[in-house]
């Protein structure tokens, strides 16, 4: 009897073992890790590759070669004229995930955004907000 139950169990376990190694495996994402505090204007602050040059803005990369996954941006005071990012691009199938944004402190002129991309998908980003911030 026994011998029976262990057979019947088997093609439960062989389904679950399918399914279980068929799930996608996301790698631990390496991004940039970005500090901001006062004093940091002049070495931290880039133009915003979206708003055509006119603006500055806390991301990580450039905008001809975005870091897109695993960043971790940290705002603890000074002012931001624009807009802070955890990743952003605007170039075709670039997908922007999981990407932090922390504010401490500070001012920021614009938006706070975990992740965006222009054309393509944006996931698992987070912003959080610890102390009291002005976004104007």
């Amino acid at each position: 009897m026994s011998r029976f139950r262990i057979l019947r169990s088997l093609p439960v376990f062989l389904c679950l073992g399918i399914f279980v190694a068929s799930l996608p495996v996301h790698p631990a994402l390496a991004g940039e890790t970005i500090v901001f505090n006062s004093g940091d204007e002049a070495t931290k602050l880039k133009t915003d590759p979206g708003l055509g040059g006119a603006s500055l803005s806390l991301f990580p990369g450039t905008a001809a070669n975005p870091s897109l996954s695993g960043n971790s941006i940290t705002v603890n005071s000074g002012g931001i004229p624009d807009n802070v990012f955890g990743a952003y691009t605007t170039n075709m199938g670039d997908t922007v995930i999981n990407n932090r944004v922390f504010i401490n402190g500070g001012t920021v002129g614009g938006n706070v955004v975990g992740g965006y991309s222009e054309f393509d998908n944006a996931m698992y980003n987070s912003v959080t907000i610890i102390r009291n911030i002005w976004v104007s």
